[in-house]
Parts: structure tokens; C-alpha cells; sequence
């Protein structure tokens, strides 16, 4: 379980990811809102969150049979060109920060989607629950970026960033390919060697209108695993804290 404090305007929030009894978290009385992320516990008011989970107590050989073949090959072909760097940073810099945060930027305005949650990053980074991990091509330019939130056991994959949506033909778009899903590999050992048990791909919708979301939901069930439902919920601690979570749900 990961428990972080942080402020954000006027307000103090405690962030807790992946606790398994929600109920016997102690909570500052400080803050204002307290943030269930992926709870395991079905708590009252809270959202469903479906997610892929691997499990890393597999062995390195089950685990890549347990990939689809198509992705497979794709490893393997990144295995085999030699021509992929990747870097697994377990205490990024600030400069480091600030390098994904500017490829996130320009890739989020081309997706059309929310910039990344420094907040977030920096208050995971103080409580040393971040990795973040990237894939350079042979003349060191960065072609994919994964960061992940990360406890005794589980690492949760927070953002996924590449350089896919920028290709204009299909020979690079592949190579992107070949590279995001040889970073994903290269994660899965790494985290299976420091003894995690849980490999997390963070998220998988349930929107069967939305075909961008369906695909990324094919991406991730890709590297096998399996689909589990867990919770999340703001709860109001102060009195203020109360009154905008209501208004939140209202508003919903």
C-alpha cells in the first residue's frame, strides 16, 4: 500500500493506492479528502476500476507464453535488432521529470487528452513509489516513456507515452510498436526480479462504443494475465472536505 500526502490549492489531500482493508487506514486529521485508488475492498459509495494483473511469481518462461503470439514476435524481433535501450530509473531526477513531462505535453494535445498530474508525480516521488522507465532508439532519442506507481509488491502503471501517433508510415509505426512492447517486457523482468508479485497495466475500460479504448484494451490483454475489479472513492474528511465530495457526486 502506498500512502501519500499532498496539497493542491487551499486543500490537503492523502492519496492511498491498493489498500486491502480500506476501513484500517489511518487517515491524517489534517486533510480535507482522502483518494482510494484501486482499493480491494468493496467500499461503500466507491466506483468499480477494472484492471489487467500479472503475476509475477510465474516464471520468466510462463510469463512470455502467457503472451500472445503476435506481441511475442514483436519482442522478439526487439530482442533480436539490438538497436533499443532501456532505461529503468528508479529515483528520477527533476530534469528527468521535466524531460517526460514535456513528451507527455505534446503527446496528450495530439491525443486530446489531459496533461500529465505533476502533483501527483512529484508527492509519489517524495514517498519513493515511482519508476519510471523509457526505451531510446540507436542515436538516443526517446521513442516510448511508462511510469508507474509502485509499492512493496505491485507496480501499477501510471502513463504510457510513445511516439506512435507521430508516424507517417506504417515501417515506423511498427518500430514504435515493436519498442513499447519490448519496454513492457523488459518492465515485467525487471519488476519480477526486485521481487514484485503484481504487474499492473492500469486500467481497462468498459466503454464498448469507444474503439481507441477497446484497442488499448487488446494492447494490454496482450501480455496475458487476467482482469480483476477493484475501487475507487473520494471521501470527505473535514467538513469541507465533505461538502465538495458532495457536491462532486451531485454534479456527477
Amino acid at each position: 500500500m502506498i500512502t501519500v500526502k499532498r496539497k493542491k490549492f487551499f486543500l490537503n489531500f492523502q492519496d492511498v493506492y491498493f489498500a486491502k482493508d480500506s476501513e484500517k487506514v489511518t487517515i491524517d486529521k489534517r486533510t480535507d479528502i482522502a483518494i482510494f485508488v484501486q482499493a480491494s475492498d468493496k467500499i461503500v459509495g466507491a466506483k468499480e476500476f477494472h484492471t489487467q494483473i500479472i503475476d509475477l511469481n510465474k516464471s520468466e518462461e510462463e510469463l512470455f507464453r502467457d503472451i500472445h503470439e503476435h506481441d511475442r514476435n514483436k519482442i522478439n524481433k526487439g530482442i533480436k535488432k539490438k538497436c533499443f535501450t532501456v532505461k529503468i530509473n528508479d529515483s528520477p531526477s527533476f530534469e528527468d521529470i521535466k524531460a517526460f513531462q514535456n513528451f507527455f505535453k505534446v503527446f496528450a494535445e495530439k491525443r486530446g487528452i489531459k496533461d500529465c498530474n505533476i502533483g501527483r508525480i512529484n508527492s509519489l516521488i517524495k514517498s519513493n513509489a515511482l519508476v519510471m522507465c523509457s526505451a531510446q532508439d540507436c542515436d538516443g532519442k526517446i521513442l516510448c516513456y511508462h511510469v508507474y506507481a509502485v509499492d512493496e509488491k505491485r507496480a501499477r502503471l501510471l502513463y504510457s507515452t510513445s511516439k506512435y501517433i507521430f508516424g507517417n508510415d506504417s515501417k515506423y509505426r511498427n518500430h514504435i510498436g515493436i519498442a513499447n512492447r519490448y519496454l513492457h517486457w523488459c518492465e515485467i523482468k525487471y519488476f519480477k526480479g526486485k521481487g514484485f508479485s503484481v504487474y499492473d497495466l492500469g486500467g481497462i475500460s468498459k466503454d464498448k462504443n469507444d474503439d481507441h479504448l477497446m484497442n488499448i484494451n487488446r494492447f494490454k490483454k496482450g501480455f496475458g494475465g487476467r482482469e480483476i475489479v477493484e475501487y475507487n472513492k473520494y471521501k470527505g474528511i473535514s467538513l469541507l472536505g465533505r461538502i465538495l465530495v458532495w457536491i462532486l457526486r451531485k454534479n456527477a
